[in-house]
């Protein structure tokens, strides 16, 4: 079947912008044994199509489109609400395996974020300024970054309600309106994860204190974003809550999101950060609600490691630390991190030796996160 290459059909009708959607040029349609099979030369896949998608590409290379499908569906004898769901689906599934491209025709005024992670500049449009302002929660957007070339642009699009994100007009997510930020920050983050050459990435808080970094790690609700909050009201400076970049040489930064506090902290945060009151609800993508911090983040610049403190949370117990020996604690950063490559390498093994070498490392085993703060405090002090 010879595709037409002008072929292309608007999709989404009463958005705040309209979606044209075209096949992608370097996929080809064909039927192999009578299966309908798309060929991607970008990505060397082979994809089975299903028969209301093998439909969407037909309707789009006769020049159709949406209601093409949704027409020929209910021909077939499917009612009209349950063609346009699985014509939409379908299109959207396309979306994302890469076999159709959208391009944006805007119909009224975009709003654009731009902000500097990692270094870098990045830019979010998107279709109103509600949404600009859910993304700012997380970054720092300063009007003079706006005339820098973004590292990565990101276009955001309202149909019918839902969040469709795309960046070289590929689609590379979608969520509810509620989520957009959320879900912005781990693009952004596998944007910066993929462009970076740290050895090890760990799961952890990362904060700064006299040119050294503590790297504070635990499993999800052990309270890493809540110690964190705690030690830069104390004077640390705050680099990241949730991932940190070990390099060759074995130092450490953050990635400077704004903190990510979980609902379940969101009273134990106020006592010492009241503007946690007023700040808007995201709804990650797990389900879990979330709240974000206006903090000012270090500048992400490694710094060699002073101390790793694993979090161990208990009720009805006091603050006890136990200094780790360095097999164990090996084990345990192993057990929080990856390697970029999928695997620890010589080299990645080698940064973490470094990371040790000028480390004291240490459990952490607390109930109150504002007494766990002042033991660590105090231990970081000590040490200088």
């Amino acid at each position: 079947m010879e595709r037409t290459e002008s072929a292309s059909w608007e999709y989404g009708v009463a958005t705040a912008a309209t979606l044209s959607v075209r096949a992608a040029e370097d996929v080809i349609f064909s039927l192999l044994d009578g299966r309908p099979t798309a060929f991607c030369e970008s990505e060397q896949r082979l994809y089975a199509l299903n028969p209301v998608a093998a439909l969407i590409w037909c309707c789009l290379d006769e020049g159709g489109g949406r209601e093409a499908a949704c027409a020929r569906l209910v021909e077939a004898g499917v009612d009209r609400e349950t063609a346009v769901r699985d014509v939409d689906d379908g299109i959207r599934r396309l979306l994302e395996m890469g076999l159709l491209r959208a391009e944006r025709q805007p119909s009224r005024r975009r709003h654009v974020c731009v902000f500097r992670m990692d270094g870098s500049s990045y830019s979010i449009e998107t279709p109103r300024r509600g949404l600009s302002h859910q993304i700012a929660a997380l970054f720092d957007p300063r009007p003079s970054w706006v005339e820098e070339a973004a590292a990565a642009h990101f276009d955001v699009i309202d149909i019918d309600g839902s969040l469709y994100i795309f960046r070289a007009n590929r689609m590379v997510g979608s969520c509810e309106p509620d989520a957009l930020a959320p879900t912005m920050k781990t693009l952004v983050t596998a944007q910066i994860l993929a462009r970076e050459r740290a050895e090890i990435i760990f799961h952890a808080a990362c904060l700064s204190h006299r040119g050294r970094a503590l790297l504070v790690s635990g499993p999800p609700g052990a309270g890493k974003t809540t110690l964190a909050l705690q030690l830069a009201s104390r004077g640390f400076g705050y680099g990241g809550d949730d991932i940190a970049l070990i390099g060759a040489d074995g130092s450490a930064k953050g990635l400077p999101f704004a903190p990510t506090v979980k609902s379940g902290a969101w009273d134990i945060v106020a006592e010492f950060r009241p503007d946690l009151r007023s700040a808007p609800v995201h709804c990650r993508p797990d389900g879990k609600n979330v709240k974000y911090l206006n903090l000012d983040a270090t500048a992400p610049e490694p710094h060699p490691v002073g101390w790793v403190v694993f979090l161990r949370r208990q009720q009805g117990v006091a603050v006890d630390v136990v200094p780790l020996n360095g097999e164990k604690a090996l084990v345990r950063i192993i057990e929080a991190a990856y390697s970029p490559i999928q695997r620890l390498s010589l080299a990645g093994f080698g940064a973490l030796r470094r990371m040790f070498a000028g480390a004291k490392t240490i459990e952490l085993i607390y109930e109150n996160s504002a007494e766990a703060a002042t033991v660590l405090s105090n231990l970081c002090h000590d040490l200088n």
